[in-house]
């Protein structure tokens, strides 16, 4: 019965998201990635809405019953009947009457097993389509058997592109560069090592003041400075600023709308902590690639710090490839950090690794689950420490512990991911 509802809801919820879109007519940009896609919509709608009357989906609202969701502007009804009934309400009027404008429509397109992404694009014709990675997530039982499996449902999306489309793409993942050359669209591509991308990020560095870079198009060269941890990050602000000169805007407009981007909650913002410590905040979600970067920036900005502290818990979703990823994490953690708190059971292979690459027993510590790990935490952090959190969702729920060591409790439904009252009971 409860299938049976779920199924409806979704179908009446598609059904009026496509009227809304046939009475707007909005131009749709889809963007696709195993990691980064919640901060790539945000810098994209940092720039175009300086230009546009832009809309974004709420959240990560990617999958097939989000994605209507973000059409329609509203939020989930979680298990509650009565609010569902509300949300269905408020869709009808918004698919009928709504009078607002919506020059452009910004979606998340995320995908979990095969099939998804045809699922997707029966909702939307996307007219820019960026795509950012391909990842080793989404790999575990009843998902995806390998990265090529993946590869090949993410290019779904753009191989449906017409001739007046623009695909975006980023030329330093060896798969998604396949599609550069192939696509009947326009394509625009991204690098930080090709000078024959369209659009390269070259000098990239962090300062004092965060993330510097010049970005060369088309003969021209643009100075991006902004106050965010990581040089990675680059691979969250080129196929935005791609995604403006390719609704019009020049070069030197995209970068300077750039200045006024923040990274969501929970992707490696940094916050004041308890006893003068200073927390990352990454909490949001982890992937191999991204907890090894995120472990980089710990290194570089924790120089002067008391005690560099990662706390660091499962990564999700690796099939196959968990404990060989997990290891490759536990080998680099001891050259960027003093000590490590451990949570999750596959990150034992974290501290297995890190013992044998030279940290010592007292430097590690491992605990099932966050509430262990914060009670063990909370007394013990000093003035002067710096702490990089970073895990996955699902049975790990990192900003837990970041609530707790971080100085202002009172805005953490401000500051943090996951902090609604459909997130007070599950686990």
């Amino acid at each position: 019965m409860k299938n049976l509802i779920k199924n409806l809801i979704q179908h009446v919820l598609t059904g009026l998201a496509k009227v809304w879109l046939k009475r707007k007519s909005p131009k749709i940009i889809g963007i696709m990635g195993s990691v980064g896609k919640t901060s790539i919509k945000e810098a994209v709608y940092t720039v175009l809405s300086k230009k546009f009357e832009v809309k974004k989906s709420a959240g990560n609202y990617n999958t097939e019953f989000g994605v209507p969701l973000s059409i329609l502007g509203l939020e989930s009804g979680n298990s509650s009947p009565a609010l569902w009934l509300k949300v269905l309400a408020r869709a009808f009027y918004l698919a009928f009457f709504d009078l607002t404008r919506t020059d452009i429509l910004i979606l998340e397109m995320g995908i979990d097993k095969p099939g998804d992404m045809d699922v997707l694009l029966k909702i939307v014709k996307v007219d820019v389509g960026i795509l950012a990675n391909v990842k080793p997530i989404h790999l575990a039982e009843g998902q995806f058997v390998s990265l090529d499996a993946i590869f090949d449902e993410k290019s779904k999306m753009l191989k449906s592109l017409s001739q007046f489309s623009v695909a975006i793409l980023n030329i330093d993942d060896v798969r998604v560069k396949r599609l550069a050359t192939s696509l009947g669209c326009k394509v625009m591509t991204y690098s930080t090592v090709d000078g024959d991308a369209a659009f390269t990020a070259k000098e990239i560095e962090l300062v004092d003041s965060g993330l510097k870079f010049h970005v060369y198009h088309g003969g021209q060269r643009a100075l991006a400075q902004l106050p965010i941890l990581g040089e990675y990050h680059v691979y969250v602000l080129l196929p935005a600023i791609a995604c403006g000169v390719a609704t019009g805007m020049s070069l030197d407009e995209t970068v300077s709308a750039l200045q006024e981007f923040d990274l969501p909650p929970g992707r490696m913002n940094v916050l004041a902590g308890v006893n003068n410590s200073i927390l990352i905040d990454s909490s949001y979600n982890s992937s191999p690639d991204a907890a090894f970067e995120a472990l980089k920036v710990l290194k570089e900005i924790g120089e002067k710090a008391h005690r560099k502290i990662a706390v660091l818990g499962n990564m999700n979703e690796l099939g196959d490839f968990t404990e060989r990823e997990h290891r490759r994490i536990g080998k680099k953690v001891p050259e960027c950090c003093d000590i490590l708190i451990a949570v999750g059971d596959y990150t034992k292979y974290i501290c297995d690794e890190a013992r044998t690459s030279g940290m010592a027993e007292n430097q590690v510590r491992w605990f099932k689950d966050v509430f262990e790990a914060k009670e063990f935490l909370k007394d013990k952090i000093e003035q002067g420490d710096i702490l990089l959190v970073k895990g996955s969702q699902n049975k790990v729920r990192l900003e837990i512990l970041v609530k707790e060591l971080m100085r202002d409790k009172d805005k953490a439904g401000e500051l943090l991911v996951r902090q609604g009252k459909e997130w007070e009971e599950v686990w």
